[in-house]
């Protein structure tokens, strides 16, 4: 083949492979369109559909849950709750669709506020998403709420304590900016920092301290709790004697811990979750035979804080949201732990509970008023008396349940160890 014929030939393959190219971009173009009348069409109608055409109800839940037992151990609770009416409801298959939301790995992980919006968008956009479980953090709440909230999708919390998700008095346009139709969507199952910082402040009185010092992560659920201890610490008199806000470096931590020392501080409060700075105070104090107390709140709870704090954790005290649960309170009870242990081979703890009684209250608001939007949040905010394993649960003009139920805990040997439940109920 001569030079000429090689030169028209690459000019053919050329023509050709653009024409291909445009072709596939064309198909493209218009699945597109197509996919995107589709959902326009599939939110007007009455009969949930899946983006696919499949008629089914969807439930999201958004969590960090790849290397988090507690919340891993919150899914196994709902789906419980699913298999129980086996998998269907209102003529309609039921799934709990698992989204993650966390970056990082062990101590460092956390959420990604980029991933919780990709979640909440691909919830609103689902005709066949009727409600949205989570996420963990507060400060991932405040994103997905508002976006949420435009969707009407009803949204339950298992976790979230910030108490400005819900309630006026803490940051400038809270809670509005959460709730921009003006309707409320979201509903807490959990007592908030408020409630918890009640506790703390009953063990600085408990343990006679005069003095404190504040610490906390710089997260939404650390700043809020600090914010909450202080102005508990300043009613009771209790002097503040130092404050920070922790970095996430371990010179941060070390240095912070000798701050306190230096203030002669008899307790230390920490609003945060695990980390190297939080580590880095336990193991300052501790090797400096700090003999004061150190309280934190239930964000140690939810990570490997006692393998990462081994050999300098004796005698912390941590706060924690639930009960203990017995087989003693009652039938409903009893059945939970036994279908728990059956399903898991493990003992369900107060976290397992939340989220049961979360998608049992779901199901219960589908089965009233139907599968709408707007309908399960009218149930919602309609609820009376709802019985629960945790309890009554119905909730108050702000979306918190009324029933408080916490506990305290103090790490001795390596393990958490129960010193009391505390609940209470409000109206």
């Amino acid at each position: 083949m001569n030079i000429a014929n090689q030169q028209v030939s690459e000019t053919q393959r050329k023509r050709y492979i653009r024409m291909i190219i445009i072709g596939n971009l064309s198909l493209l173009f218009i699945f597109a369109v197509t996919l995107t009348v589709y959902v326009q069409q599939t939110k007007s109608q009455s009969a949930p559909l899946g983006l696919f055409g499949e008629k089914k109800l969807s439930i999201i839940y958004s969590s960090d849950t790849t290397l988090s037992l507690v919340e891993s151990s919150q899914i196994d609770s709902m789906r419980l709750a699913v298999k129980e009416i086996d998998y269907e409801i209102a003529g309609y298959p039921i799934e709990i669709r698992e989204m993650n939301n966390g970056v990082g790995l062990g101590s460092k992980r956390t959420w990604s506020a980029d991933l919780e919006t990709r979640n909440a968008y691909r919830a609103a956009n689902d005709p066949s998403v009727i409600a949205y479980v989570g996420p963990g953090a507060s400060g991932a709440a405040q994103i997905s709420m508002p976006l949420l909230n435009y969707a009407g999708i009803p949204q339950i919390s298992l976790s979230n304590t910030y108490p400005g998700l819900t309630r006026p008095g803490y940051a400038q346009g809270e809670p509005e900016k959460f709730y921009p139709t003006g309707v409320r969507h979201y509903f807490r199952m959990t007592a908030n920092d408020a409630d918890q910082s009640r506790v703390v402040l009953d063990v600085l009185k408990e343990e006679g301290q005069g003095t404190v010092s504040i610490l906390d992560d710089g997260s939404t659920y650390g700043r809020g709790l600090a914010r909450e201890v202080g102005k508990l610490a300043a009613d009771e008199a209790i002097l503040i004697t130092h404050s920070a806000t922790l970095s996430t470096s371990t010179e941060s931590g070390v240095s912070e811990a000798q701050a306190i020392l230096t203030a002669s501080t008899s307790a230390v409060f920490y609003g945060g979750s695990n980390g190297d700075a939080f580590l880095a105070v336990l193991q300052t104090l501790h090797d400096a035979g700090y003999a004061g107390i150190i309280i934190g709140a239930d964000g140690l709870t939810y990570t490997n804080f006692l393998n990462d704090s081994k050999g300098f954790n004796e005698n912390v005290y941590v706060t924690g949201l639930g009960k203990t649960l017995t087989e003693n309170d009652g039938e409903m009870t009893k059945n939970f732990i036994v279908s728990f242990e059956s399903e898991y081979h493990r003992k369900p703890t107060a976290t397992d509970a939340t989220a049961y009684d979360a998608m049992k209250l779901l199901l219960y608001a589908i089965e009233k008023n139907g599968i709408e939007r707007d309908a399960i949040i009218e149930a919602f905010n309609t609820l009376e008396d709802f019985r629960g394993v945790l309890g009554t649960i119905d909730f108050d003009e702000y979306g918190d349940a009324t029933r408080k139920s916490l506990q305290l805990f103090q790490i001795k040997n390596n393990a958490y160890t129960l010193v009391r439940d505390i609940e209470y109920q409000e109206k």
